[in-house]
């Protein structure tokens, strides 16, 4: 891509990185062999993350060796993996973007599977298969976490964790505010796009294993998936979480009820009952009170989109 058009790409692949040593020249040479006879006109941007391993001064070589496709923004210090991806938005001009990981999981070619469907869809994703997923406690986990975000969300999703998705540059530059500074963008993104409204696609992609050492704590992390998960339902669905937890409440006033009933022979209504049964009451008002906050801000935000 010559010099004088970095202003007017229509595609910016955003590559967050931190301590790649090992792979980044290999990712961005792959990536341009990618791109170079479908993509005259794109731009590679990589966030530097803070790394102490030589991954910068590799960047730094490698911007004239890219002949102008390749731009690098630096943090001071490390800020973590979703910190990384919000400045990649941020500083990214253009009508898509891909963001995918920048140690070989992502085959580059597939970026060509994402970007076909970027005309249609705001949001598409590179779905691995089950056995690209890790070794099998990562893969159980990842399931898990898929089907209890397609209950709450009421779409299949097949891939709630994959870093490698394409999106709309204006619809995501919107919901940057809401992602997390650490590892969990895409399943912030996934669970904000599909209760927005937007629409979404999963693409079938088979991932590599990473060159060097992955970043992720399989429980830190996978926690902070499962609270991400209930903080988007809350955010944009909230009686999906509030009147599950209310009716649960509400059948265990009534069994002690009828517990206490059964053990006294009189009309009794014990203390535990009247707790729960007040509990499930409030439970379920905070839950509507929750559902209308939601529905004012989801209409608030479409009539800023709007103007």
């Amino acid at each position: 891509m010559p010099k004088d058009k970095k202003n007017s790409v229509d595609l910016i692949i955003g590559l967050p990185v931190y301590n790649e040593i090992q792979a980044i020249e290999s990712v961005l040479t792959a990536i341009r062999d990618a791109l170079v006879d479908v993509y005259p006109n794109y731009q590679i941007l990589v966030v530097d993350d803070g790394s102490t391993d030589g991954t910068s001064e590799k960047l730094e070589s490698m911007i004239d060796i890219m002949d102008g496709l390749l731009k690098v923004i630096k943090h001071p210090y490390n800020l973590g993996n979703g910190a990384a991806v919000k400045s990649c938005i941020r500083h990214a001009q253009g009508k898509y973007i891909v963001l995918m990981d920048a140690d070989m999981q992502h085959d580059p070619k597939d970026i060509l599977k994402l970007t076909a469907n970027l005309d249609q869809y705001d949001l598409v994703v590179g779905s691995r298969d089950f056995k690209s997923k890790g070794f099998w406690p990562r893969r159980l986990a990842n399931l898990t976490f898929d089907v209890i975000a397609s209950y709450l969300t009421g779409f299949k999703i097949k891939d709630l964790t994959s870093g490698f998705r394409g999106f709309r540059l204006d619809v995501i530059k919107g919901f940057v505010h809401l992602l997390p500074n650490r590892f969990s963008y895409p399943t912030t993104s996934t669970m904000a796009f599909i209760k927005a409204g937007y629409t979404v696609k999963f693409v079938p992609i088979v991932a590599q294993k990473r060159i060097g050492k992955s970043k992720l704590n399989p429980i830190r992390d996978g926690m902070r998936f499962l609270i991400i998960i209930g903080k988007m339902v809350i955010l944009f669905e909230p009686m999906k979480v509030f009147f599950p937890t209310s009716i649960c409440l509400f059948i265990l006033a009534v069994v002690s009820f009828v517990l206490a009933l059964l053990n006294e022979n009189r009309l009794y209504i014990p203390n535990s009952a009247v707790f729960l049964a007040v509990s499930a009451i409030i439970i379920f008002l905070i839950g509507a009170v929750a559902e209308q906050v939601s529905a004012l801000r989801v209409s608030l935000e479409s009539h800023k989109s709007d103007l």
